[in-house]
């Protein structure tokens, strides 16, 4: 090939030759995970035993699903494409929240540490 074919050909490839677009997630690899997330592993596990369920949720297993009963139908999704976040979950990260004064940003980390004031 002469100089003037290589110009060519370099040229065709790199301004013709479009880069491959990223594949798009529906659900990011980090969140096909949840099920093994903080309420399987601690909110759910703890409806088996009352006394450390009142101090992780300050409140009793009945009071809880009185008041899951109460709200459940307000806070559940429906979705023909993903797995939702349960209703029962919801409550969980919203006690959690209330009980850990921490942020969103910082709940979503997995950070679930009481802070001292």
């Amino acid at each position: 090939m002469s100089d003037s074919e290589d110009d060519i050909a370099f040229w065709f490839l790199t301004e013709t030759v479009r880069p491959l677009k990223k594949k798009k997630m529906w659900v990011h690899e980090f969140n096909k995970e949840r099920q093994e997330g903080e309420y399987f592993r601690t909110c759910l596990p703890l409806h088996d035993y009352p006394d450390k369920f009142f101090k992780y949720f300050r409140m009793n297993v009945d009071t809880f699903n009185y008041i899951l009963e109460a709200i459940q139908e307000d806070i559940r999704k429906q979705s023909n494409f993903r797995e939702v976040v349960s209703p029962a979950e919801k409550l969980s990260i919203t006690l959690s929240l209330q009980m850990s004064h921490l942020g969103p940003d910082e709940l979503s980390t997995g950070v679930l540490k009481r802070h001292k004031k």
